[in-house]
């Protein structure tokens, strides 16, 4: 008959391992006189329409200047922002095109919505401002964002934190430069900040997102809630108020930029910014469960957040307020030759042997990685790990010893220090064929343990002999537990060595809830029910591995995992001629982060990645009958409704170019089965390029690729009786400006204006 399961903790640290094997860049300066500008005359009665938010901004004064020579200059229209931020203004007849400088300010009545965990700290007198909550504007409250000029009938051009440092850097870039142009100015400062964390190029453009809103923040793409969260995170600072925090940091931008990387002299960085935006989606999930809404797209925006927080720590500590490309703000066919020749550039030193070569070595090092040594390291650490859970959960429950064994493992216990040392002869598959590798273990685990886990009734023997002897009871074990196991320690077999750092912990809660009938006679019968339901686990593993032998390959980082809300529940019935086996696992979320330096004796690659699931689930059920001979039904189904995202980010090395290009590229994998990618290439001097995979559609699959002068390509790729023809188009606002074929064999680019070149 089947033992119940009696290791809630080793049960957590199971199936959390499992799962997760299932499963900077920046700097330089521009020059902000650069590019082509141009002035351009609007229609009469040009409406702007925006948003102010720093959350939510209510009861606004909203005031449009023009820009000139020396910053800000007259005053030309007026209005206020409404119940939910948003805008409009009418720009006079009057108005030509000239730069824009749009001011928000407080008066009487103005109320901003708390956009983070805490706006305002509690005081003696008052109670802390949190997530959701608005509160009055002070008098001094001010944001800011400029435009290069309007130049349509409609044009949108909200305020944000990001749009106001932008401002804040034009208007200090035009006191110290009088004879700059402004409309390139204003393009410029809005690219630099876009830049800077990594984001579409027209902050101003950007829709603004009410965060506090679960239904607007699901109804909200990737690219626009990351941009939202972002923002909001810039005024997030532990222990200073919303306001406070944000005036600090953009007085730290306008004078010296930003850092990738936190420093030892404290203050806000892209890695710290990015930490707190992956805390808000905390709160915008608390109140998504509230009111009963699904967040389709947050999966791939935590990715994103956490590959870019990962990468960032990895990056410089010396500040940058991002830079421009030389060639931003050019326009229609001008704008549509200068991509083509940014593609070929491209394409040109990709298809460069040194970078084949390249390209080739970096895989191969990540390959190293998954040696087979290096798989047995690992499945002897999760091995190791509950073995020391069971041990815990033994001397809770009333054991004295010191010494454990379990499946081939002794655990030592000193107080609450618990060690494994010793070799372990490791199975794994390789090629279809089982090795065993020896695993020598050297780890200690220092365990903080509670819980309120209750037991009662009469536990099922361990044995009995069914022909004398008979029993029935019933079981019941439930409650809640909480774990810290901070962890350290070496792994290492002929060829891999693993050091766990100092630091590097495990931690979380769970809930249990566990039951069995039985009967132990010649033909009786046993029903076991449990459940376990992990509510929160955090796994922090700081390493260097070292693979060595015949190509030896290092790796120096971090592991993160995140998991919430992973449920197992599984049901089990033993008969006198039949066993049956029910089981489900679901997760509403879990994250993985990895990131660090990979060295081989000839490549260096800094990278990081980071894994998102939301709402998976699965179900087993297995059916054993007993009838003469035994015949075994299996049968498990995963569900289609999960959602799993992943972003990769890592500086791409190019023969012939005199800096790296960083590259982020996204997958998310809905209902598992459609698959949509994306990919952004960002210069260091400002260029970039965005590329979105849209899937495939029978024979039809497409693409399209995006530049920083919002330059686009559209390319689709038929296939018909086996052969392939490539077609598309190139695009600026929505003007086609050429188009693309591969008809004579080679793909050529035909102008509107006559002229055609190959690509």
């Amino acid at each position: 008959m089947k033992q119940i399961k009696k290791w809630p903790l080793a049960i957590a640290i199971s199936s959390a391992l499992v799962l997760s094997a299932c499963g900077g860049g920046g700097g330089g300066g521009s020059d902000d006189t650069g590019g082509t500008g141009g002035a351009g005359t609007a229609q009469p009665q040009s409406t702007i329409n925006g948003t102010a938010a720093k959350g939510i901004v209510k009861g606004g004064l909203v005031k449009a200047y023009l820009v000139g020579a020396n910053g800000k200059g007259d005053l030309i229209a007026e209005a206020e922002t409404k119940s939910d931020g948003t805008y409009s203004l009418k720009l006079p007849s009057s108005y030509s095109g000239q730069a824009l400088l749009l001011e928000i300010s407080a008066k009487n009545g103005t109320l901003i919505r708390c956009d983070i965990a805490i706006c305002v700290p509690k005081s003696d007198s008052t109670e802390a401002v949190t997530f959701g909550t608005d509160f009055s504007a002070p008098a001094n409250f001010k944001l800011l964002a400029i435009s290069p000029g309007v130049t349509t009938d409609t044009v949108q051009i909200s305020a944000t934190p990001l749009t106001s440092i932008a401002a804040d850097l034009a208007l200090a870039t035009l006191q110290s430069s009088p004879s700059a142009d402004p409309k390139q100015v204003a393009l410029s400062s809005n690219t630099r900040v876009a830049n800077r964390f990594n984001l579409q190029s027209d902050l101003t453009a950007l829709k603004v997102v009410d965060l506090t809103d679960a239904r607007a923040v699901a109804a909200a793409d990737s690219a626009q809630a990351g941009y939202n969260l972002v923002s909001a995170a810039v005024a997030s600072v532990p222990g200073k108020s919303m306001l406070e925090a944000f005036a600090g940091f953009a007085a730290q931008y306008s004078k010296d930029g930003v850092a990738d990387a936190a420093s030892s002299a404290g203050g806000p960085s892209i890695e710290s910014i990015l930490e707190q935006a992956v805390q808000i989606t905390a709160q915008i999930e608390a109140q998504a469960a509230k009111q009963k809404v699904d967040l389709p797209a947050l999966s791939s925006v935590k990715s994103n957040l956490e590959a870019g927080k990962a990468d960032a720590a990895l990056g410089s500590t010396t500040p940058s307020k991002g830079a421009a490309p030389a060639d931003l703000g050019l326009e229609g066919l001008p704008a549509t030759k200068a991509f083509v020749q940014q593609v070929r550039d491209l394409a040109n030193l990709a298809v460069l042997e040194e970078n084949l070569q390249g390209f080739r070595e970096e895989v191969e090092l990540v390959a190293q990685l998954n040696a087979p040594e290096a798989k047995a390291s690992t499945k002897a650490v999760s091995a190791a790990l509950r073995a020391i859970a069971q041990a815990l959960e033994e001397n809770q429950n009333g054991s004295d010893a010191n010494s454990f064994e379990y499946d081939g493992l002794t655990v030592q216990r000193v107080s609450a220090n618990y060690f494994v040392r010793q070799t372990v002869d490791t199975a794994i598959s390789e090629e279809g064929q089982l090795r065993t590798i020896p695993v020598y273990l050297d780890l200690a685990a220092k365990v903080n343990y509670s819980d309120e886990i209750v037991e009662e009734g009469l536990e099922e023997p361990d044995y009995f002999d069914p022909h004398y002897d008979s029993a029935e009871g019933s079981w019941t074990q439930a409650g809640t537990a909480e774990a810290d196991i901070s962890l350290e320690g070496s792994v290492a077999t002929d060829q891999v060595t693993i050091n766990i750092k100092t630091g590097s912990l495990l931690k979380g809660s769970l809930v249990v809830d566990n039951s069995s009938d039985w009967k132990s006679t010649y033909y009786g019968n046993d029903y076991d029910k449990e459940r376990y339901e992990i509510t929160d686990l955090k796994t922090l593993l700081d390493v260097k591995m070292v693979v060595s032998g015949e190509h030896y390959v290092s790796f120096d980082g971090k592991l993160e995992l995140d998991i919430n809300n992973l449920k197992f529940m599984s049901e089990y019935t033993d008969g006198n001629d039949y066993d049956e086996s029910n089981s489900e696992l679901s997760v509403g979320h879990a994250g993985l982060v990895i990131s660090g330096q990979l060295k081989s004796e000839q490549n260096y690659l800094e990278a990081s990645a980071s894994l998102n699931a939301a709402d998976l689930a699965g179900t087993c059920i297995e059916n054993e009958y007993y009838s003469g001979q035994l015949k075994d039904i299996s049968d498990c189904d995963a569900s289609d409704s999960g959602v799993i995202s992943l972003t990769v980010s890592y500086a791409m090395h190019l023969h012939g170019m005199n800096y790296p290009i960083k590259v982020t590229a996204n997958a998310k994998n809905n209902g598992l089965e459609s698959i949509i990618g994306s990919a952004s290439l960002n210069y260091e001097d400002g260029q970039r390029f965005d590329l979105v995979y849209n899937g495939k559609q029978g024979d039809l699959q497409s693409a399209t690729l995006t530049n920083h002068n919002n330059v686009t390509l559209t390319l689709t790729e038929a296939k018909q009786d086996g052969d392939k023809t490539l077609t598309g188009n190139i695009t600026w606002q929505g003007k086609q400006y050429a188009t693309l074929d591969d008809k004579t064999g080679a793909v050529i680019i035909t102008y509107n204006d006559g002229e055609f070149e190959s690509l």
